[in-house]
């Protein structure tokens, strides 16, 4: 199993230099896609130690952490009121960003793809 800490070093200083955006690179944008893709890589691995098979667990542990993400977003618009399209669809990228990342990481550092 390979060490995971260059991943977590690249998103805490992505996380620290883009403080006090607004747009595109906001922190909340940015902490969708580290906390999504933390998410997506932890039940992955979930998956593969409890024999799941290696194959499906990038996939299913990002489908999970896109749910969840799907999830968080409609309760936000419900909190704020009705909306046409439930949840900010940026945001939604950005978990669809870790999820895919999380897939990635997972593959890469426990599957050893």
């Amino acid at each position: 199993m390979r060490s995971g800490r260059p991943v977590f070093f690249f998103w805490g200083i992505l996380v620290l230099s883009s403080a006090g955006c607004s747009g595109l690179l906001r922190t909340d944008r940015l902490l969708h896609a580290a906390y999504s893709a933390d998410l997506s890589c932890m039940a992955g691995w979930t998956l593969v130690r409890s024999g799941t098979g290696d194959g499906r667990a990038p996939a299913a542990g990002a489908l999970a952490a896109l749910s969840a993400g799907i999830v968080k977003e409609l309760v936000d618009s419900r909190a704020e009121g009705w909306h046409p399209f439930p949840g900010d669809p940026l945001d939604l990228a950005a978990d669809a960003v870790g999820c895919f990342a999380g897939a990635l990481l997972l593959r890469a550092a426990v599957i050893g793809d």
